[in-house]
């Protein structure tokens, strides 16, 4: 599983994500508005004001997400995760890789990890 910062720290699954879109559109507006009336929206924003709406995929349907964070910055950080996924499978080593700051299993040195 990868996943991607969506801002304040909360996580998607990358492989569950729709779409990522901006909140100025009047279909987007109203799906969104569907979505809390039927319980399926998850606010992210921690307060802030809502920059785009992701909408994902789980087990009984789609669920729309606020988040603080503009489109193009999660997009940008989607790539940057699948970049060092990429690279982490090429290098033949384990890795579920996040977008918020954990190294990356290469980058770990051999102090940080626990001797056992």
């Amino acid at each position: 599983m990868i996943f991607v910062d969506v801002g304040f720290g909360n996580c998607v699954e990358i492989s569950k994500l729709i779409s990522v879109s901006r909140v100025d559109s009047a279909p987007i507006k109203r799906m969104a508005q569907k979505a809390k009336d039927e319980g399926r929206f998850i606010d992210l924003t921690q307060g802030r004001k809502t920059r785009s709406y992701i909408v994902s995929s789980d087990n009984r349907g789609m669920v729309v997400m606020g988040s603080a964070s503009t489109p193009v910055t999660i997009i940008e950080r989607m790539e940057k995760t699948k970049i060092k996924y990429e690279k982490a499978l090429l290098h033949e080593k384990p890795c579920v890789e996040y977008a918020f700051g954990m190294p990356a299993l290469d980058e770990i040195s051999e102090e940080e990890t626990p001797a056992g």
